[in-house]
């Protein structure tokens, strides 16, 4: 009886190791794709620094923004959203006030910026599934040149 709870113990163990050995492969694969990482200090009134400490979470998905139909309207933390502001973001999730980094995994650029607002809420027609992960502000897409595209694969990286 006790071999076999040592069998399972063991097991277990192993296991998790091969896990987070397989997951910090992934992203150390994912960050060398990017050959040159700029970064873009994108501060408007306030500098804001993103430590250089690990961050809690990184999510890989697609990244869209929006701007004129939604200029001055109330976002989700009560402030008028301005889409001249690139350190304005909305993610349907994480929590209000959450500084992130969003990097454009084609080009490597990158922006900090805080969750203000809710969405994105597009939905693909055939799937139902949601088109991207988060939605910027026009000038933080215009920093990472996904302004003409209109969406483009990014990493987000939760501090």
């Amino acid at each position: 009886m006790k071999i076999n709870k040592l069998k399972t113990y063991i097991t277990c163990i192993l296991f998790s190791s091969c896990c987070f050995l397989l997951y910090y492969t992934q992203i150390r694969a994912q960050e060398a794709t990017v050959s040159s990482t700029t970064t873009v200090n994108i501060a408007t009134t306030t500098p804001q620094i993103i430590s250089n400490s690990f961050p809690m979470e990184i999510i890989f998905g697609k990244a869209m923004w929006y701007g004129k139909a939604f200029h001055g309207r109330k976002m989700a933390n009560g402030k008028k959203f301005n889409m001249f502001d690139s350190t304005l973001v909305a993610h349907r999730t994480l929590p209000l006030g959450t500084k992130i980094k969003v990097v454009n995994m084609k080009t490597g650029i990158s922006i900090d910026a805080v969750v203000s607002d809710r969405g994105p809420y597009s939905k693909n027609k055939k799937t139902k599934k949601y088109l991207a992960e988060i939605d910027l502000s026009y000038a933080g897409a215009k920093i990472l040149g996904i302004d003409k595209a209109g969406i483009a694969d990014v990493k987000i990286k939760v501090y």
